[in-house]
């Protein structure tokens, strides 16, 4: 015979395995009820905090493609940003004409596509989103002096450290 101690130990035990489980069960049909959902994968709407709204679309966006990646590898963004409202010609993606460049030479090529975009919506300034490693060509970019026609950027995954 087990001690009265020993005997509600395993009883709470047994009730906390019980509840663990009943928890576990009701998340996982919390987690079914919100799977992912590869239409929303790039809703704008959905992305933004609560009470912050969406940015001013008159500010163009650069979009700054990652490691071996091109404008194609952004294009679902692209196609969300200009269904949220931003004008076609005011969302570009660059394509590196070195995919494996350095971040200082893809600095260069942010930066005149931060110039051309600019003159051709005669923007004074740009925002950024930088994918992976385009987001390490972006800060070598923001450190050496290209801070100034830049309002606001937005890192996707770059590995900073």
């Amino acid at each position: 015979m087990t001690p009265p101690t020993a005997r509600r130990a395993a009883g709470a035990m047994s009730a906390l395995v019980a509840l663990g489980l009943a928890g576990a069960l009701a998340a996982a049909a919390d987690a079914a009820a919100t799977a992912y959902d590869p239409e929303r994968a790039f809703d704008i709407e959905s992305l933004v905090p609560a009470g912050l709204g969406l940015p001013p679309r008159d500010v163009p966006v650069l979009l700054v493609p990652g490691w071996l990646d091109t404008a194609r590898d952004l294009a679902a963004l692209r196609i969300r940003l200009i269904g949220a409202g931003w004008p076609a010609d005011h969302v570009e993606t660059l394509t590196f004409e070195d995919p494996t460049g350095s971040n200082r030479d893809h600095a260069v090529e942010l930066a005149a596509a931060v110039e051309r975009l600019r003159q051709t919506t005669g923007a004074g300034e740009v925002d950024i989103v930088a994918h992976s490693m385009g987001g390490l060509a972006a800060r070598w970019y923001l450190r050496h002096g290209g801070e100034a026609p830049i309002r606001r950027v937005v890192f996707l995954a770059s590995p900073h450290r």
